[in-house]
């Protein structure tokens, strides 16, 4: 079985390669580790590739001419980065063991902040595009050794709405183009691990 990293290189690449590949972008924005993302979108031009992370350790690259590291929280920024062609929403945990791992970015009230990382993305777009992907890490049993299970979503996200609707409307004068939900299985530290991925394209008419 395939590890998470090959699993989204199967999904997330090829729908992000489809419509920004080969394009000039300008900002691009991930969550957490900021070397593990480097790598994983060098197949894109872009001006610069921000990370969100509220737990920053000193990764290799760190802060470089071309990437950000930004103490903040994907899903309810402060001050929401614009000019954005690609956003990859992702999980972040913390906790000193398996056992006492937390979600530590998905809040309640996801919905307004999520609005606002769009709305902060469409301003001063020069290309017109944004691509956005959003991974379920609900139930990701490599801490809770217990794959989706209800009693594990209870506990750690008692009160949070996924809001995967917001990747299927249309916002002004950018409408949604392309969209795709996938479930899939991967495998970490010899545990099968069930999780999905969303996408959405949004294109400025």
């Amino acid at each position: 079985m395939k590890s998470r990293s090959d699993s989204y290189k199967e999904i997330y690449q090829p729908f992000v390669e489809n419509h920004l590949g080969g394009k000039s972008l300008q900002n691009i924005i991930v969550t957490g580790n900021v070397d593990a993302e480097f790598e994983r979108h060098n197949f894109l031009n872009y001006e610069k590739l921000i990370s969100y992370d509220n737990h920053y350790v000193n990764y290799q690259y760190g802060e470089t001419d071309n990437t950000s590291i930004v103490m903040d929280n994907v899903f309810s920024p402060k001050n929401p980065t614009e000019s954005v062609n690609l956003i990859f929403f992702d999980g972040q945990w913390f906790g000193e063991n398996d056992e006492e791992q937390q979600p530590k970015n998905l809040v309640k009230n996801l919905t307004s902040g999520i609005k606002r990382v769009l709305e902060g993305a469409f301003k001063n777009n020069k290309l017109g595009i944004v691509v956005v992907v959003y991974s379920d890490c609900i139930g990701i049993d490599s801490w809770t050794k217990d794959s989706l299970s209800p009693q594990n979503y209870n506990q750690f996200y008692e009160g949070i709405e996924i809001p995967f609707h917001l990747l299927k409307q249309n916002y002004g004068n950018y409408r949604i183009e392309d969209f795709f939900h996938k479930s899939f299985s991967f495998l970490n530290q010899d545990l099968t691990c069930e999780t999905s991925m969303s996408g959405a394209v949004f294109y400025e008419r």
